[in-house]
């Protein structure tokens, strides 16, 4: 098995993992559907991954989150567009969690979705896990801050294939769509976008 090419143990290891006939444990209230949970794969993938002689890494660099599976020399790498998203509110204004255990939950949620595209795991249509009834939502971006964000150069210049990811990001279509707790995340990275295209053109 650890004589195998990553590719192959990869494959081996989805295959491996179907027959384990893993559980859902999570439960989305509002949608009234279940879950993989990351504990739910996790240590099973992670046992699979020291049969087969896989090492894998997950970074979090700027706007991008990347599992790289490593196996010898050989690597393969999977990746999503990395947003730091406020911490959500109750009905009171009040933060649902504490900042870090919002920025845990965050770091868990992109991990769930790097392995289960890395290992071929679905999940049905369920994304979110907070309780929907319990969060309200925010108003949209006013024109200032939507003319605002129009003109950073991080988004003059964002590729065809960036700003597919970038909106992805936003949760919207359009800047107009933009929900306002997300208007803050959203700037800080058009702005790094832009930093780094100038230190790029020096």
């Amino acid at each position: 098995m650890k004589d195998m090419k990553l590719h192959e143990s990869i494959i081996n290891i989805r295959c491996a993992l179907q027959r384990r006939g893993i559980k859902k444990t999570g439960r989305n209230k509002f949608t009234n559907s279940s879950y993989f949970e990351l504990s739910d794969f996790l240590p099973t993938l992670n046992e699979l991954m020291l049969e087969y002689g896989v090492n894998d890494v997950v970074d979090f660099d700027g706007d991008r989150a990347t599992l790289t599976l490593i196996k010898g020399e050989e690597k393969q790498q999977y990746g999503m567009p990395f947003f730091n998203f406020p911490t959500p509110l109750n009905n009171n204004g009040q933060p649902l969690m504490q900042p870090i255990q919002y920025l845990g939950a965050q770091d868990t949620y992109y991990k769930r979705y790097l392995y289960m595209n890395a290992f071929g795991i679905t999940d049905g249509d369920v994304i979110d896990t907070v309780d929907n009834k319990e969060l309200v939502l925010p108003a949209k971006i006013t024109q200032k801050q939507v003319e605002e964000l129009r003109e950073l150069e991080g988004f003059i210049n964002l590729t065809p294939v960036e700003r597919k990811r970038f909106f992805a990001f936003a949760g919207a279509s359009r800047l107009e769509d933009i929900s306002s707790d997300r208007y803050e995340g959203v700037k800080d990275a058009l702005v790094k976008k832009g930093h780094k295209i100038k230190k790029e053109a020096e």
